[in-house]
Parts: structure tokens; sequence; C-alpha cells
């Protein structure tokens, strides 16, 4: 009786994920990117690729800057927070409430 249900059970799945509008939005995608890699113009690629590469490795040395910098500050503003004593724990808890009650999009211009 388990294999049957199993049996079933993958046969419902297969079922759920073959649905019309899913087949019709992957066909869509595949047109796009075989028109995208067909029919757009390339020529351009070569002359902008070094100027690609630099700004490919500025963001992800900004990324590793950022999070090493995140993370200094976020294990010991947790820690105070959630073990500290209340000298320490609130003005984390206020900092951390402060955090998450502006938008992100202020943050990033501040």
């Amino acid at each position: 009786m388990a294999v049957e249900a199993t049996i079933v059970n993958v046969a419902a799945r297969a079922s759920l994920w073959l649905q019309p509008h899913r087949i019709v939005l992957i066909v869509t995608g595949l047109a796009l990117v075989f028109a995208a890699a067909f029919f757009m113009r390339w020529d351009w690629l070569p002359q902008y690729y070094e100027m690609a590469l630099v700004g490919l490795w500025r963001t992800l040395w900004i990324l590793a800057v950022t999070c090493t910098l995140g993370f200094l500050l976020a294990v010991p503003l947790g820690l105070a927070q959630a073990a500290g004593p209340f000298w320490l724990a609130a003005p984390a808890k206020a900092f951390c409430t402060v955090i998450r009650g502006t938008p992100l999009l202020l943050q990033l211009w501040l």
C-alpha cells in the first residue's frame, strides 16, 4: 500500500508542476533567451569588457568589506542585546529598533 501511495504522490507532484500556465511561461522564457542570443546586437560587448571586469571586481570587493564590517558590528550588538547588562542592552536594542524602522533606501542614502 505504501508503494502505491508513493507512486500516486509522485504522479500528483508531476501533474502539479506541468500546469498549462507554467508550460507557457517556460516556452516564453526560452523564446526570449533564444531571441536575445540570436537577434540582439552584441558587437558592443568587447568594447566594454575591461570596464565590466573592473566593475565586477569593485562590486565583489565592496561586498566582502561590507559583509566583514556588518558581521563585526552585528555580533557584539546581538550579544549585548541578548545577554549584556542593561547599559549595553538598551542602546543595542534602540539601535536595532531604529534601523529596523527606517526604509532601506534611506539607509543606503546615509
